[in-house]
């Protein structure tokens, strides 16, 4: 990506790719299996407090509501604790979302800011010895165009552009229910995942019709079914907000495996992958649709 695009540095471009070799166990699989056992499984023991009726009558986003308020986090040291010295995976969605939701980036985008934040995290996460690979989903687009501005994903799109030319580690999967992005976490096994679990808020439109409304209230919980899903690869997940760095330490709040629902998790699939997938099918018929806002961007990063 040209340098007047976003501001991109050159210290940002190292090859990080880590082959980790074989691994001597199994990531529990989520689409198989006997869901008979999983429906006798105690609702007590997988979710605090809450029993199965507490939840049956709750649709899959309310369940996936109940279940985001009942986590219990600690926060650890990812390099020594969680061993991000091995490969890792950050959400790159995750990282653009949660900048654009800090009160140091407001809605005007403030795009230099935001590459410069960019920047400084994974920096920092490098300079204590971590090792990532950033993992972009496509499905994300429909997400952002129904909580940001336009200009934001065409930023995800420079970030992705810049990410290419540079030979920077990362990966594209169209959604995180795909057998691809299935298989890459199984052979790659990743020590941990760096993600946001925000909620997005959004306003309603009196122009929506029911079912627009109904298909953009599955999607808000987007960030959280992610998180979900990357828990049942028996994989920690850390979170986001609250990421610091102490000297050589990289702290975060970490949600342990023990966390996984696989019977909210498994509806919400049902609910939420048919979405995604119609997005993707969408976006390849609009491929060239997001050229403009892209070519707005760069003129924009480069304060012309």
């Amino acid at each position: 990506m040209d340098d007047d695009a976003g501001g991109f540095d050159d210290d940002f471009d190292e090859d990080q790719a880590s082959d980790l070799g074989d691994g001597d166990g199994d990531f529990q699989d989520v689409d198989e299996g006997d869901e008979d056992a999983a429906d006798d499984f105690d609702m007590d023991a997988r979710v605090g407090h809450l029993s199965r009726a507490d939840i049956a009558d709750l649709s899959p986003q309310e369940q996936l509501q109940k279940w985001h308020e009942m986590l219990l986090s600690a926060e650890v040291d990812l390099i020594s604790e969680l061993d991000a010295s091995s490969i890792f995976f950050i959400s790159a969605e995750s990282i653009i979302c949660d900048m654009r939701l800090s009160a140091e980036v407001n809605e005007d985008g403030q795009f230099l800011r935001m590459t410069f934040m960019v920047e400084q995290l994974l920096s920092s996460i490098k300079s204590c010895g971590g090792v990532y690979r950033i993992i972009f989903f496509d499905a994300f687009k429909h997400v952002f165009s129904m909580q940001f501005e336009d200009s934001l994903w065409a930023f995800r799109e420079a970030f992705l552009s810049h990410c290419r030319s540079h030979g920077i580690d990362h990966e594209v999967f169209s959604h995180w229910y795909s057998p691809e992005w299935k298989e890459h976490v199984s052979t790659w096994r990743p020590s941990l995942f760096l993600l946001a679990d925000d909620g997005l808020a959004v306003e309603e439109d009196e122009e929506e019709d029911e079912e627009e409304a109904e298909q953009n209230a599955k999607l808000r919980g987007s960030f959280q079914a992610l998180m979900l899903r990357c828990l049942s690869y028996k994989v920690h997940v850390a979170l986001l907000k609250g990421l610091q760095r102490r000297g050589n330490r990289v702290m975060a709040f970490t949600l342990e495996p023990d966390n996984y629902d696989s019977f909210i998790d498994r509806n919400v699939q049902g609910a939420l992958q048919p979405l995604l997938e119609e997005d993707a099918d969408e976006d390849e018929d609009e491929e060239e649709s997001s050229v403009p806002a892209l070519v707005a961007f760069k003129k924009r990063g480069a304060g012309k």
